[in-house]
């Protein structure tokens, strides 16, 4: 469903509105890094970075730890 023609068409607007937000909140942060509402223009920002992320596909984190890296934390614990 996610990968259909039509699908992407009807998403592609809601993205451009999500970006345009986006940048709306993080132009809106120069005038607020000294007030209390600076932290809710961050979180605001940081949500709809996600949304945007999530929503076109892409990775909202970074996911490149290694099969490795798991199981020598594993075993590393198991010798504790």
């Amino acid at each position: 469903l996610t990968n259909s023609k039509a699908f992407k068409k009807e998403l592609k607007p809601l993205l451009e509105r999500l970006e345009k937000e986006r940048d709306r909140a993080i132009k809106a942060m120069k005038g607020k890094i000294s007030k209390a509402k600076y932290r809710d223009l961050v979180d605001s920002v940081d949500k709809l970075t996600k949304n945007i992320q999530l929503l076109s596909g892409r990775k909202t984190g970074n996911v490149s730890i290694s099969l490795t890296e798991l199981l020598k934390k594993a075993d590393e614990e198991r010798e504790d």
